[in-house]
């Protein structure tokens, strides 16, 4: 066995010391979100108000960007591969649209259960869910898709759909 010189092995370990530190770092944020979204379905079903949902949201949004960045800092570690962080943000941007999307049909569904409007707006807001469906097939295709993030986006359009069916 090679002996390794002390300035080389101190060297080594500060490195693997801040290694861990971001992999914690990502943890917690993660950790964070799973929170907020727990937070965030208490609060849609219980009766709070149309602010209080919506700073729930506004909190979400912030941990979801919180964990891309955490996960960003992680990639560029590996010295930045340009094209591993140019599809990191495609995924932010897609995750972005989808996450919007999701809380316009959340708040139409809002808006039908509690106004009692006609069935016109449950079909518009049955295509919507369908609009949101094929963003989603077309997401899973892509190999580089987080099969964590992906089965979370689908959980949630399958909430979307089953109170859109219970209104």
């Amino acid at each position: 066995m090679e002996d390794i010189p002390p300035e080389g092995f101190r060297k080594f370990l500060r490195h693997l010391a801040m290694v861990c530190g971001k992999y914690k770092d990502r943890d917690d944020a993660r950790d964070g979100l799973q929170n907020q979204i727990k937070k965030l379905k208490a609060s849609s079903l219980g009766k709070k108000s149309k602010e209080k949902i919506m700073d729930e949201f506004k909190i979400l949004e912030s941990q979801v960007h919180e964990v891309l960045d955490k996960e960003t800092e992680i990639m560029k570690m590996g010295h930045g591969y340009p094209d591993v962080l140019r599809e990191i943000e495609e995924n932010r941007t897609e995750i972005d649209t989808i996450r919007d999307a999701l809380a316009e049909l959340k708040q139409s569904l809002h808006t039908i259960r509690h106004k009692k409007q006609k069935t016109p707006d449950i079909n518009a807001l049955l295509l919507r869910i369908k609009l949101v469906e094929q963003r989603y097939t077309i997401l899973k295709r892509d190999p580089m898709r987080s099969r964590q993030r992906l089965e979370k986006i689908k959980y949630h359009i399958d909430t979307v759909k089953l109170k859109a069916a219970h209104s």
